[in-house]
């Protein structure tokens, strides 16, 4: 995973979740209020009683229906607030307090960052996060960690959170035998020499042994990180796999009314969380469920984790990483089913999209409504897509992805099979929805930087010149459903929030542009004016 470029928030505070509650009715006028109702209507204004929407209709109206009552006209445009259905929003928090190597260009300046990052102190391991090959002319070498780290252990992980590049003194410290096969894992060699790089299952063996973070610094990263997804309108998320614990911090956190986010929490489908939910029942908290387990079928693309039914065009004896057995995967989901959990899958590769609903076939019945979310649905044949569409799988997609990868994707699966990738408008088309996230850190927290690539497959900041695969571009309304109602649905969070609708939540955010009907210009040009939770403001940018 990586993390983005922090925002500079210059007026922004949060309000804890107790107060988090209008007591007040307060009239809402815009210049366009969209519902993101069945019919899509704009409305003129809305008028939100403790915390609900109580009326939707023109200013007029609202007016005379509730005489006296405060009016507060946002001359913006006004959208229910924007849900992640896919981040990590405690490992961003974890992230932040290591090296950022996001978007460095050569091993040399790998190094240069940490020495610049770790200059004021001595710690008892290098942490850093974000480092590509994809950007450098060579791969990474155990030899250059070891020339600059001779004596302290460093574990530094990839972009997407699926490879990390380690020094010989780590491998030492833990007693570290690269020649143990590891299922679904490895460790890359390169001339029949280890490259001080590991995938997948293979990071977990040295990340068991770093140190424990700071709670201090970690609940005041937790606390910026809030504070950014806010300033970028992000009012709920779908955190993608965490440990018992870490969501039992979470739910602490918001009791004490520092995390007012509403979270869809995945639980990783660890041993030790298997455990936990025999015995116990679902974890809650003031904003946050529980309700679904996590499960990691395959690695990423970028690193050649992801799990193919044909080789990488690029390394030919590879099929990529299946990362749990199939028959592993088919009890558990089996297990997960009989506590209420809805299971989501990892699935990258068209081989880990097969297995994926080959099991669910085996375990659901056609036309149910479990919801059982294929998170990244990034290579799937049209097989598989019927097969979602008959037994109600959502593909959840992260569609800054598809404008990220456009420039190195053709070379790890060939053009023959690029037409089944990153393919957005078929998924839709099959399943009847799509929910759509970021996977923050792996890039950035802004929403509107998602729904920029979802619609002209290019990425918002003009790097992609020509749209990537632009027959798979989803329309303007089409995305916004995804990061609102169909996100929310996902995480079966529909009947309180995900619309602007008499009855639910007052959840919204205010733009300075009109999505639906503005140029790619303005678009890209676009800023959250101010956030809303239950009526009230919880950011607003600088004038």
């Amino acid at each position: 995973m990586r993390f983005s470029h922090f925002l500079t928030v210059l007026v922004l505070f949060v309000l804890a979740p107790s107060v988090l509650k209008s007591q007040n009715t307060q009239i809402i006028a815009a210049k366009g209020i969209y519902t993101v109702n069945d019919s899509f209507e704009v409305v003129e204004s809305m008028v939100i009683r403790d915390g609900k929407i109580v009326f939707l209709g023109t200013l007029d109206s609202a007016l005379k229906s509730y005489p006296l009552k405060p009016l507060k006209n946002h001359k913006g445009y006004i959208y229910p607030g924007f849900i992640d259905a896919h981040c990590h929003l405690l490992g961003f928090a974890k992230m932040r307090l290591q090296a950022n190597l996001v978007g460095v260009k050569s091993i040399e300046k790998v190094i240069s960052v940490i020495q610049r990052f770790y200059k004021k102190s001595s710690p008892e391991w290098i942490l850093g996060n974000g480092w590509d090959q994809n950007l450098w002319k060579s791969y990474p070498d155990l030899a250059s960690l070891d020339k600059a780290y001779p004596n302290t252990p460093v574990f530094l992980k990839r972009i997407d959170g699926h490879a990390a590049w380690i020094n010989t003194k780590a491998m030492d410290l833990i007693h570290l035998d690269i020649n143990k096969s590891v299922e679904g894992g490895a460790f890359v060699m390169k001339d029949g020499k280890f490259t001080g790089v590991l995938l997948d299952n293979a990071v977990e063996m040295v990340e068991q042994y770093l140190p424990e973070i700071d709670k201090n610094s970690l609940n005041e990263s937790l606390s910026e990180v809030t504070k950014q997804c806010l300033a970028e309108g992000v009012t709920a998320i779908a955190d993608a796999g965490l440990e018992v614990d870490e969501i039992k911090y979470l739910i602490g956190r918001q009791h004490k009314g520092v995390l007012p986010l509403r979270i869809h929490a995945m639980l990783s489908a660890s041993n030790a969380s298997m455990s936990y939910m025999s015995i116990n029942p679902h974890l809650r908290g003031p904003r946050l469920q529980a309700r679904a387990m996590k499960f990691y079928l395959d690695g990423a693309l970028g690193s050649h984790g992801a799990l193919m039914k044909r080789p990488y065009c690029d390394r030919n004896s590879s099929h990529g990483l299946q990362l749990i057995s199939t028959q592993d995967f088919y009890g558990r989901a089996i297990f997960a089913q009989s506590k209420g959990m809805q299971v989501c899958a990892h699935a990258i590769g068209d081989s880990a999209a097969k297995v994926f609903t080959e099991i669910a076939k085996k375990v659901l019945v056609p036309g149910n409504d479990y919801r059982w979310r294929m998170e990244h649905s990034q290579i799937v044949e049209p097989n598989e897509m019927r097969a979602m569409r008959e037994y109600g799988l959502y593909p959840s997609v992260q569609p800054t992805h598809a404008t990220s990868d456009a420039k190195w994707a053709a070379s790890r699966i060939c053009n023959d099979r690029l037409k089944n990738s990153y393919a957005y408008r078929a998924l839709l088309d099959s399943c009847g929805i799509i929910a759509l996230g970021t996977d923050f850190p792996v890039e950035s927290t802004n929403p509107l930087n998602t729904f920029y690539s979802a619609v002209f497959r290019k990425d918002r900041n003009c790097k992609l010149k020509t749209p990537f695969f632009a027959n798979q571009a989803l329309t303007r309304m089409e995305t916004l459903r995804g990061m609102t109602i169909w996100a929310a649905k996902s995480n079966f969070m529909e009947t309180k929030i995900g619309s602007i609708e008499i009855g639910k939540l007052a959840d919204f955010v205010v733009l300075n542009v009109d999505l639906i009907n503005a140029s790619e210009k303005a678009i890209r040009k676009a800023k959250v004016k101010s956030t809303f939770m239950q009526g009230v403001k919880c950011y607003t940018a600088e004038k």
